[in-house]
């Protein structure tokens, strides 16, 4: 080879190395450090070719995790979960919070024990009412019945002896039905029924039944009398409650559920109206249409049904002449007050005198005579002329709240028979109350029956008793099963 190519080919070697060279990536010296060139970061990261990869860089072991000598390798630890032990926490405070959930079956058992808490707690409502109304019945029959009593019976205190007496007996029985099984009531149900007409027929044999005032509708003994239509009430409630339970879900209602209760009902009020007893069967229709409407019939069955009734109610009112008398007494009471409506008029002359707060007990004069049967049939009146305005409406609110009470009963019985029988105790009492006051204050017309739990008499006052301690009997089993 010769010298000049020689040359040429070692410059074109230079050249190339110097090309390389400037290419390459400048290493820059940092001020403070060894003279040992410190790459630049993206470049630091890349691997060296050819280089093992035990060589490369590992991330330091903290000092607990790495093992010592002559000691066991400690074990990792885990990260302590706080969500769970909080709600583990929660759920032993007791607290109702959002993260704790309650077991089925807890939450069934508590909601049992708070119905069975509030069932405890109507009972303890309904005694009190019963008893409140029963004391104030008492002290009305003590402030109204001194002059008759005494001129009757040559004492101011035998009417008044003889309801503390009724009353006693009264108490006795509610407690008795309170704790009597509903069921064993509603297998005697039919033989109470066909007792209790049996009865009604007695009342009219001449002999056997008590006449007072114009009237036969006593069966008794010396001064135990008994009032068969009152024990028609009862017996006739449990006859409808059994019968709305058996045949409540029937297709046809007219035959299997109208058809029964206007038969009994129509045999029922033929013997009361020979008595005579005009609101007893007003109470009763009341009671019919009550069990007919739980028992789901038809709205135009119903609708036809109170026509039909509203249209009896006037023929019967018109066929006797006491009773027409009655009637257009109360529709112009003024314009026969000296004959059939002086009875009303001075049952509204006595309560316009008690004003708002009345005149005080034992200071009306419907008390000495001026208004008849003061004890009995017009003892609201005598409320509203003692006690004046404020008494009257604590009287009414009384029944409102007694009404309510036994809808809130029977709409949490336990049991269909228990529920209808709780209604239509409701209905009895109410309907029995708003008849006498509706007669008292002249709105609707006198039909002579008594203002439950206040006014004299023992045979309304022993039935009523035993009726609420049905409803009683009623909470008692929800308060047990529930």
């Amino acid at each position: 080879m010769s010298m000049p190519a020689t040359r040429r080919s070692v410059d074109r070697h230079a050249a190339a190395r110097r090309a390389a060279a400037s290419k390459a990536p400048t290493l820059r010296l940092v001020p403070g450090t060894d003279s040992a060139p410190r790459r630049r970061p993206q470049e630091s990261a890349r691997p060296i070719p050819g280089q093992a990869r035990s060589a490369q860089p590992r991330p330091a072991r903290s000092m607990s995790a790495q093992a010592r000598p002559g000691q066991p390798r400690p074990a990792q630890a885990r990260p302590i979960q706080a969500r769970p032990i909080q709600r583990r926490a929660m759920g032993q405070q007791g607290g109702r919070q959002a993260g704790s959930r309650e077991h089925p079956l807890a939450s069934a058992g508590a909601a049992r024990q708070r119905a069975a808490e509030i069932a405890r707690r109507d009972g303890v409502r309904l005694r009190l009412l019963v008893a409140g109304l029963c004391g104030f019945g008492l002290a009305m029959v003590l402030a109204s019945s001194p002059a008759y009593s005494l001129s009757t019976y040559g004492s101011p205190w035998v009417l008044f002896e003889h309801q503390l007496m009724w009353t006693g007996i009264g108490v006795c029985v509610f407690f008795f039905a309170s704790r009597t099984p509903l069921d064993l009531l509603r297998r005697c149900s039919p033989m109470l029924l066909a007792g209790t007409t049996a009865m009604l027929f007695a009342v009219l044999v001449p002999g056997l039944g008590h006449t007072a005032g114009g009237s036969s509708r006593w069966i008794g003994f010396g001064a135990i009398n008994i009032q068969p239509s009152e024990l028609m009430k009862l017996a006739f409630a449990l006859f409808l409650a059994d019968l709305v339970e058996r045949r409540e879900e029937s297709p046809d209602h007219l035959r299997n559920l109208v058809r029964p209760i206007l038969i009994v009902l129509g045999i029922a009020a033929i013997l009361i109206l020979r008595q005579p007893d005009m609101g007893t069967v007003v109470v009763l229709g009341c009671m019919s249409l009550c069990a007919l409407f739980v028992a789901g019939v038809r709205s135009r069955l119903l609708a036809g049904l109170l026509v039909g009734a509203a249209v009896a109610t006037a023929i019967l009112a018109i066929a006797a002449p006491y009773r027409r008398a009655r009637l257009f007494s109360f529709l112009n009471p003024f314009g026969h007050a000296s004959t059939t409506g002086y009875q009303v008029v001075q049952s509204l002359a006595a309560m316009g005198s008690g004003h708002l707060y009345g005149q005080g007990v034992g200071a009306t004069s419907a008390t000495w005579g001026w208004l008849p049967n003061a004890q009995t049939d017009f003892v609201f009146a005598v409320v509203g002329g003692q006690l004046g305005l404020a008494g009257s409406v604590a009287v009414i609110l009384a029944f409102a709240s007694l009404a309510a009470l036994g809808i809130r009963i029977a709409m949490r019985a336990p049991d269909r028979f228990s529920s209808v029988v709780a209604i239509l105790v409701t209905c009895w009492i109410t309907s029995q109350a708003i008849v006498n006051i509706g007669g008292v204050v002249g709105v609707l017309p006198e039909t002579g029956i008594p203002l439950p739990f206040i006014s004299a008499g023992g045979s309304s006052l022993v039935v009523l008793l035993a009726a609420t301690g049905l409803l009683a009997s009623v909470v008692r089993r929800t308060a047990v099963i529930r």
